[in-house]
This record gives C-alpha cells, sequence and structure tokens, in this order.
C-alpha cells in the first residue's frame, strides 16, 4: 500500500481551502484520507501579511519517516515551513542539463556543394562518362559553334527590307 501526503481541495470556487492528507496513493483527490495533517488557507484577508497554515509536523514526520512520498506541492510548502530541509531526498532526480546538438544552419554555398557533389557522382557511376540530368535522363549532346551559329540565325528576326 503506497500513501502520499498530497493537497486534497475543499471549499468553494474562489474560496478554496486545501486540507494536508495521508492517503492511498491510488484515490481520487478528495476521497476519504486516512489522516487529515494539516490545512492550508492560501487567500489572504485584508490586513493579513501571511497565508495560514495549521499542521501537526509530528504527524507529517511520522509519516514520511514510514516512507509515505510528499506530492510536489506538499515538498514546496513543507520546505517553506520549515519541515524539511531544502536539499531533502523528496526532490526528484536531476537529469542534468538537456544537451540537443547545436543548429548549423546549411547556407547557399555548402547546399550548392552537396548537390555538386552528388551530381558528379550520379554522372560517374551510372551513366559511363554519359551527362544526364537530375531525373537520369541523358543530356542532348553539346553543341557545336556552327550548329550555335544557325540556331542563332534561325532566332533572330528577319530585318525589314525597306
Amino acid at each position: 500500500m503506497v500513501v502520499r501526503l498530497r493537497l486534497a481541495m475543499h471549499g468553494r470556487k474562489h474560496a478554496r481551502i486545501f486540507h494536508l492528507v495521508a492517503i492511498r496513493d491510488q484515490k481520487a483527490r478528495n476521497a476519504k484520507p486516512i489522516e487529515l495533517l494539516g490545512i492550508y488557507d492560501p487567500a489572504m484577508t485584508l490586513g493579513e501579511k501571511y497565508k495560514t497554515v495549521e499542521w501537526s509536523v509530528d504527524r507529517i514526520k511520522y509519516w514520511l519517516g514510514v516512507g509515505a512520498m510528499p506530492s510536489k506541492p506538499v515538498v514546496r510548502l513543507l520546505e517553506t515551513g520549515g519541515v524539511i530541509p531544502p536539499d531533502s531526498k523528496y526532490h526528484p532526480k536531476a537529469l542534468g542539463p538537456r544537451v540537443l546538438p547545436p543548429i548549423v544552419p546549411l547556407d547557399a554555398m555548402k547546399a550548392n556543394t552537396f548537390w555538386q557533389r552528388l551530381s558528379d557522382q550520379i554522372t560517374d557511376s551510372t551513366t559511363d562518362g554519359l551527362k544526364v540530368n537530375k531525373h537520369g535522363e541523358p543530356l542532348p549532346e553539346e553543341t557545336t559553334a556552327a550548329t550555335q551559329a544557325t540556331e542563332h540565325s534561325k532566332a533572330s528576326p528577319p530585318e525589314a527590307s525597306r
């Protein structure tokens, strides 16, 4: 039977009070507890400087001594009240800082170099020297100077005669 020290919420909306209870781990938040250990009223009326907490320190230490595990809000409350030390064993074990790999932006130069190397590998390995496009289709053979001249003359519009 796992026992936890936790807060049970009571009171009406906007005027809540919390009972510090020892209760079985599997029970609902406001179920009947094994023992009521204290009452915490977080609301402060006019003229009050502090929030009100009434608890039995002896009974809280007893339940901690027999192995009851406090919830995180109860640990904060007990540390604030001086019942347990700030570096108690009830804090969750820190896993250390999360170390993420650095994000290095891939600039255009590196990207172009990568794709150029990739296209060179494709040209060398699959086509035996035949030039191909990125889809693996062979490129037309290089045009000679004569074919370029004929293509240029076809492309230019004829001059109008007067």
